[in-house]
């Protein structure tokens, strides 16, 4: 007797452009409030790059080991195990990615024309994460059920069905239907009254953060390590439910040139935050990374703005912690095969509140240019979020911060 092989999935994909742009942070609200998945990565600005996804079609996810590709009932249809989470995660993408891909590899709705997967990686890839991490996994990955892209004045929507074998078209076209309604979902009715007040606590007192803070200095001028980065946790309690969508708007207010996202967990809370930094994009043979360290405060007038500005370019000790991370991203870079091109001289990026050094890094490969995730799991952790050396920073990290 001859097992009957199991039903290739049917893959089906509906690309929309839209004649007006919606306000991503408010789709994302919308469909939280309806109980859906949403997930974001905006920049603002129509020229620029972003992207929000609702429902799910499949996760790429890793709890510390390997990776796996669960469908939205948790079931596993793709597993790679020993190895570390990133690359696992980088191959089963390169495996799946030729089967989520437009039909007959047609790119002709530009950026909008390849299937996305939007998600984020713990600073601990290889742990599973404890409290208050409970709902992530160390590594997610989401392929929406609609996706909205912006991208260069224009927007589209991209719309996925996945059957697990042979679809009539009726089904076919009633899966795409249901998803494409995402883009109309209307929301709020299950909103509690927002927060009026908030405390914040440390959860570690001061004097054992102070005193975590002189160990590592300690520890630096013995020349254990020459940098390293610690963290430091507070719990904001509020006397009301505090809702992403408000905590996204108000990030994209106060930063606008950042990048504002939001990753769900699965318990229902979410990660909302925004930053301007960029470990690395790629875009066939190049790859930029936009390394950021070193910083000062923004002045009250442009004049002591130009003044701070001069004073950090000037600083021996912010020019070294810079130094750090772009040459620790540079040899990474040249050390998987690419030319790299930078300036001999930072630049100074000015944001809302703060200043930061900013040298981009350009890498240009030859032939078989690595992926994002594979380029990611090279690069991080960086210096500017780690410390250096990689391995001797991180055993302080696990030593001092308590997290």
């Amino acid at each position: 007797m001859t097992a009957a092989a199991a039903p290739s999935p049917t893959l089906a994909l509906r690309f929309t452009e839209l004649d007006h742009d919606p306000d991503l942070v408010d789709l994302v609200t919308r469909a939280r409030d309806a109980g859906h998945s949403a997930i974001l990565m905006e920049r603002p600005g129509s020229q620029t790059f972003s992207a929000a996804g609702l429902g799910r079609v499949v996760d790429l996810v890793s709890d510390g080991t390997g990776a796996r590709i669960e469908d939205p009932e948790g079931t596993m249809l793709d597993v790679l195990q020993g190895r570390d989470p990133i690359s696992a995660a980088a191959s089963l993408w390169e495996r799946w990615s030729r089967l989520l891909q437009a039909p007959g590899g047609s790119n002709d709705h530009g950026p909008a024309g390849r299937v996305l997967a939007l998600g984020g990686i713990a600073f601990h890839p290889d742990r599973t994460p404890g409290e208050p991490w409970v709902g992530f996994p160390s590594l997610l990955f989401r392929v929406p059920r609609l996706a909205v892209v912006r991208s260069r004045g224009r927007t589209w929507t991209v719309a996925i069905a996945l059957l697990p074998g042979p679809g009539d078209p009726d089904q076919v076209e009633g899966t795409l239907d249901a998803a494409q309604a995402l883009l109309d979902l209307r929301g709020g009715a299950h909103r509690g009254p927002g927060p009026r007040a908030l405390t914040l606590e440390p959860v570690v007192p001061d004097r054992d953060w102070l005193e975590a803070v002189r160990t590592a200095r300690l520890r630096i001028s013995g020349g254990e390590l020459t940098k390293v980065v610690l963290a430091r946790q507070l719990v904001v309690h509020a006397d009301g439910a505090i809702n992403a969508g408000s905590v996204l708007h108000a990030l994209r207010a106060a930063y606008p040139s950042c990048r504002t996202f939001l990753i769900p967990g699965s318990d229902g809370t979410a990660l909302v935050g925004a930053t301007p930094e960029v470990l690395v994009t790629r875009s066939g043979a190049v790859a930029v990374s936009e390394p950021m360290a070193g910083s000062t405060a923004r002045g009250d007038t442009a004049a002591a703005d130009a003044r701070l500005a001069a004073a950090l370019l000037a600083s021996t000790k912010d020019r070294h912690e810079h130094a750090l991370v772009v040459d620790d991203i540079v040899a990474t870079l040249r050390g998987v095969g690419a030319e790299v091109a930078f300036p001999a001289e930072p630049l100074v990026v000015s944001l809302a509140n703060i200043q930061h050094l900013e040298t981009p890094v350009r890498a240009t490969f030859a032939e078989g240019a690595p992926s994002a995730l594979q380029l990611c799991a090279a690069l991080h952790p960086t210096p500017a979020v780690g410390g250096h050396p990689r391995e001797a920073a991180l055993r302080l990290i696990a030593e001092l911060e308590g997290i």
